[in-house]
């Protein structure tokens, strides 16, 4: 991910867990540059796209994607 599309994710992380009163992943990131577990822990607790949160793509939540 480029330093944009990682200030992007945590910028939608933040309005979502303002929206929602908790406290967004401080990273989303790991060092191996996939997902961080702290981002995948709130992800999975919110029922978030990794889609939405890392590329900003439609829906937000997967439950809104047909299964």
């Amino acid at each position: 991910m480029t330093r944009e599309q990682v200030t992007a994710a945590m910028i939608r992380l933040k309005r979502h867990a303002e929206d929602r009163g908790d406290i967004p992943p401080k990273c989303v990131v790991a060092r191996d540059g996939g997902p961080s577990m702290d981002l995948l822990v709130y992800c999975e607790r919110h029922d978030l796209s990794l889609d939405w949160v890392l590329l900003g793509k439609q829906p937000e939540n997967r439950t809104d994607t047909k299964r």
